[in-house]
């Protein structure tokens, strides 16, 4: 299956969430594609409903795959950034054909 796009709402309320958070111009398209993976990752397997523990994971995968400790780093910025914009506002709702996304980013609204 494809990897999806992130949803347009989504994305737009990351982009304010980098700018607020002076993240670098840049930068700001390896942030999105980092969060792109990672909800990628949450949607391919399974994961723990701790934050923390779907971060590790998430790591450990981009360790699997070679990358680089800052890019590890930022992966994880941009994924801790992701999940602050997340507690200020619920997100909006995304159907992909009844799932994926919209079921990845309900998961992600604090409980």
């Amino acid at each position: 299956m494809p990897m999806l796009p992130v949803p347009a709402p989504v994305l737009t309320r990351f982009d304010a969430t980098l700018e607020k958070r002076a993240v670098a111009p840049i930068q700001r398209a390896d942030y999105k594609k980092w969060l792109r993976y990672f909800l990628d990752f949450c949607g391919k397997y399974p994961v723990p409903k701790a934050r923390a523990d779907r971060v590790r994971l998430f790591i450990d995968k981009l360790r699997e795959k070679r990358q680089i400790p800052f890019q590890q780093n930022q992966a994880a910025h941009a994924v801790s950034l992701y999940f602050k914009m997340q507690r200020k506002r619920e997100p909006p709702v995304a159907d992909f054909n009844k799932g994926t996304f919209g079921d990845i980013l309900s998961n992600f609204v604090p409980k």
